[in-house]
């Protein structure tokens, strides 16, 4: 979630029309030695169980210490190359899409839209966000 937040919050640092690309740099900038540094603690602490007596505890220590890195590596490869996707290609197309076949009724709370209704001919359908 932290790369996440962080790229979601980019354009208030670097202003409404920051291209996607100027966005996802400064959004690594910021989170990615975060990331790095609670990935590495945890799989040490993970690691930390080879240690112990028991076989199972051993390999137990050896696979989440490795699936921790793994996704750490996930989480700073895969992820921002999906968030651009999305932010570059399928969200405006499913506001094409939305604009051209339905009318949008928003709810909104605060500053995030909770719950996103659609009103199409005398149907209603409930979209979770």
């Amino acid at each position: 979630f932290l790369m996440v937040d962080t790229y979601l919050q980019a354009p208030v640092i670097l202003g409404l029309n920051a291209h996607p690309g100027d966005r996802m740099k400064w959004a690594y900038r910021k989170a990615g030695g975060t990331m790095l540094v609670t990935s590495v603690t945890t799989a040490v602490c993970f690691y930390s169980n080879t240690l112990s007596v028991m076989l199972v505890v051993r390999e137990f220590g050896v696979f989440m210490g490795t699936v921790v890195l793994i996704n750490y590596f996930h989480v700073i490869t895969i992820l921002p190359s999906a968030m651009l996707v999305s932010d570059l290609y399928l969200v405006p197309w499913w506001k094409r899409v939305s604009d051209s076949y339905l009318v949008p009724l928003w709810k909104r709370v605060g500053d995030s839209y909770l719950v996103l209704l659609w009103k199409r001919v005398n149907d209603l359908y409930l979209v979770p966000l």
